[in-house]
């Protein structure tokens, strides 16, 4: 299994590019297994060295995820990540959010609606590709 980048890695505070171009079954294989081996909620791909904006959230792979609207509502909650191994932070995350990403070929574009858990997992992984961590964050 690929080690996961851990900080203070350069790789991991690079803002990654958008995919203008289908993902490879490889790197969406690799990303799955390794989010499945490590039973993390969230992965992204410049934790795994991959120069990409993919990130896998609960065992749904996004390319090209953007948030599209946040609700008014944010609360500080406490985070853990597997690039800051042993460490957690408390964070500022917004309650709901909606979420629009593209298949790994990107024929398909998908939007979805997120509340507590699920948008904060997905906000922690969209700073991840924006190369933002949680101990940047004030």
């Amino acid at each position: 299994m690929l080690m996961i980048k851990t900080y203070p890695d350069e790789f991991l505070t690079r803002v990654l590019p958008e995919c203008t171009d289908s993902v490879s079954q490889d790197i969406v294989d690799m990303m799955m297994d390794v989010a499945y081996e490590s039973e993390c909620l969230g992965l992204a791909a410049n934790q795994l060295g991959v120069p990409h904006r993919i990130i896998v959230v609960l065992k749904r792979l996004m390319v090209n995820p953007v948030i599209l609207k946040t609700s008014k509502s944010v609360i500080s909650v406490e985070e853990g990540c597997f690039s800051l191994p042993g460490e957690t932070h408390k964070v500022l995350r917004h309650e709901v959010i909606i979420v629009e990403w593209q298949t790994p070929d990107l024929k398909e574009t998908k939007r979805q609606g997120w509340v507590r858990e699920l948008a904060f997992i997905a906000q922690h992984e969209i700073d991840h590709l924006n190369g933002i961590l949680i101990n940047d964050e004030v």
